[in-house]
């Protein structure tokens, strides 16, 4: 599991959630972990601000390298992207990306995999 940032349910200076991860507001504003190689994705979750701004998220993609996981919908605490043994994904870095000319704020962005593996050991 890769994990960026903390999360906490409090705000403010001296407190956990004080030390969110966010972008300019710039349109194709992105945060992304490299995940220093070849990995098999299982889920993705990522944990929106509680205090303030949780509709800046909207719209925003979820990528494993380049392929869409997932698009936030709506306005919440958290999103679980969850990727089917039908279909696997198999990726070096995950990026959060925000389409539109507004800020990412999250808390953390949370990756469940499996790996390293080989360029060639994709089991498709």
């Amino acid at each position: 599991k890769a994990v960026v940032s903390t999360q906490s349910g409090h705000y403010g200076r001296g407190t956990d959630m004080a030390a969110y991860t966010h972008t300019t507001s710039s349109p194709g504003s992105k945060l992304w972990i490299e995940l220093g190689g070849l990995f098999r994705i299982y889920k993705i979750k990522v944990w929106n601000l509680r205090h303030c701004c949780q509709e800046q998220l909207i719209g925003a993609h979820i990528y494993a390298d380049d392929r869409l996981v997932g698009t936030v919908i709506r306005a919440q605490g958290t999103y679980d992207f969850t990727i089917g043994d039908e279909d696997p994904v198999y990726a070096k870095e995950v990026t959060l990306q925000q389409p539109l000319g507004q800020q990412l704020h999250i808390l953390e962005l949370q990756i469940w995999g499996t790996g390293p593996f080989l360029e060639d050991d994709k089991f498709d």
